[in-house]
């Protein structure tokens, strides 16, 4: 994987929130690495950070920076989502629920159940059985210019389902970003409508954001 992929993960950010040379984008390199007796999966992130400290002299500082981007926030009558089940999300296969649900079309796996966009005709539909808000927010950023940061504060998993706009014409859905608008794809899918059935908000406005900076790395590991 890329550099930038391994600390995204030992940070717990996205892409947009690390800035550091080019070069680490590019550069690909083997990671096997395996958890001692009796780890959990929560203590990961702090693990990676200590392996690339060791292996690449990462350094790193934190800053926060205000900015435009799509917050996401719980709606005034609250969030209307299914708590996640870890086990409908570890079956298979996954098959979206709702009526036209179609061919699954796009899967991605995480260790906590798979996610998928399905497509019935014109109709394309997000599916998760077992999400954490954070992430949901990540994956909104497929339909958006911009970044989408989580400000709902729901710390729980979630069964996640709804109609997303078809990918070609993602990004002029969202062109204007003001939920008054209620701008729409082609297909008449609203994004802002249908976060705002599961019970959330999606606004454009200045945010805080915090930023990880690279100080300094090495571009060769020390060895095994």
């Amino acid at each position: 994987m890329p550099l930038t992929s391994a600390i995204c993960m030992a940070y717990g950010i996205e892409s947009y929130q690390l800035q550091g040379p080019d070069w680490m984008l590019a550069t690909r390199f083997d990671i096997a690495a395996r958890l001692p007796q009796g780890g959990a999966r929560s203590q990961i992130p702090a693990m990676l950070q200590a392996l690339l400290a060791d292996r690449f002299q990462l350094a790193v500082r934190r800053e926060t920076k205000e900015e435009t981007v799509f917050v996401l926030e719980v709606g005034k009558n609250g969030p209307n989502m299914q708590p996640g089940d870890p086990q409908a999300a570890k079956s298979s296969p996954p098959i979206p629920n709702g009526p036209g649900a179609g061919p699954v079309i796009y899967r991605i796996l995480s260790p906590d159940g798979p996610e998928t966009i399905s497509r019935a005709g014109d109709r394309y539909r997000f599916w998760s059985a077992n999400i954490t808000m954070h992430d949901f927010a990540a994956r909104l950023m497929r339909f958006v210019d911009l970044p989408v940061v989580d400000f709902t504060g729901l710390t729980g998993w979630y069964q996640v389902s709804f109609d997303v706009p078809p990918p070609i014409a993602r990004r002029a859905a969202m062109a204007d970003g003001a939920p008054s608008g209620q701008p729409s794809e082609p297909s008449g899918v609203s994004l802002f409508a249908a976060v705002q059935k599961l019970g959330l908000h999606l606004e454009k406005r200045k945010a805080p954001v915090e930023h990880i900076v690279v100080e300094h790395v090495e571009g060769v590991p020390t060895e095994n």
